[in-house]
């Protein structure tokens, strides 16, 4: 009579191609990411003016120091992350300009475009005018999609050539 005898049984399974498809979304969403940016500046571009931000008080917050302000005309409260130590900090969107208070800092606002962020510490509203001197328009937000899709498309297209699937597979007999 035939016996059954137990065994342990390993599977590995790797998949190259997987691989290429992470890769090829990482630059992928960094272009989607500012496509979203661009997009926001190009739909509310008829309502961003330049206002000045005006620097009031400056903030150690821990490791996350800002320059607590207003802005003019207004007087809408906001802030501005600062980088450097204690007392020669920087705007850090723009390392040229000092912290002083009561210094004025022209930035782009808008009333109607909602406030996102994209990127590190860049957001829709606030941008200062040394950082980004023009508004990105519809062809920079068409171009970050193209880039988007672009990436993605390679991305896929590497895949689906490359091999299968490996699997790697061991049985051990039991007892």
């Amino acid at each position: 009579m035939d016996e059954e005898r137990a065994s342990l049984r390993t599977r590995l399974r790797f998949s190259p191609h997987v691989l290429i498809v992470v890769l090829a979304a990482w630059p992928g969403f960094y272009c989607l990411r500012e496509a979203i940016g661009a997009g926001i500046y190009a739909r509310y571009a008829a309502t961003y003016r330049q206002v000045d931000f005006v620097m009031e008080e400056a903030r150690p917050n821990g490791d996350a120091p800002y320059a607590a302000g207003h802005l003019e005309p207004g007087g809408l409260p906001i802030n501005a992350p600062l980088a450097g130590a204690a007392p020669d900090w920087v705007l850090a969107e723009d390392p040229a300009t000092r912290f002083a208070v009561g210094g004025h800092v022209p930035m782009w606002w808008s009333p109607q475009a909602p406030i996102v962020g994209y990127g590190r510490q860049r957001y829709t509203n606030g941008a200062l005018v040394a950082r980004l001197p023009t508004l990105p328009g519809w062809g920079v937000t068409l171009g970050w999609l193209a880039g988007f899709l672009a990436s993605f498309w390679c991305g896929f297209a590497i895949a689906a050539r490359m091999a299968p699937s490996r699997e790697l597979s061991t049985e051990q007999t039991l007892g």
